[in-house]
């Protein structure tokens, strides 16, 4: 078993700076990918991007519902943060 830090992790509550400063650095240098779970109130953060599938109905980027787009909002803030400086 490898002792390496996961490339994905999950957070039900505020990530850790260096930690998601660790996952900025991992994939792209000055952004990081992030999932949430709106009902879970979870989000996965880190690894690669991937193609959007347009098949869902949603052929944008931006997400369509409101009421989704605000639930996702504020979760991202609540457990990723508003874009605070990173530790080095």
């Amino acid at each position: 078993m490898s002792q390496e830090a996961p490339g994905i992790v999950v957070v039900d509550r505020r990530i850790d700076p260096v930690e998601l400063g660790r996952l900025v650095a991992l994939y792209f240098g000055d952004m990081v990918k992030i999932v949430i779970d709106v009902r879970r109130r979870v989000a996965a953060v880190g690894g690669e991007l991937h193609a959007i599938r347009p098949s869902l109905g949603n052929r944008s980027m931006e997400i369509q519902d409101a009421d989704t787009r605000g639930a996702v909002r504020e979760i991202t803030l609540a457990l990723i943060g508003r874009g605070e400086e990173l530790p080095q």
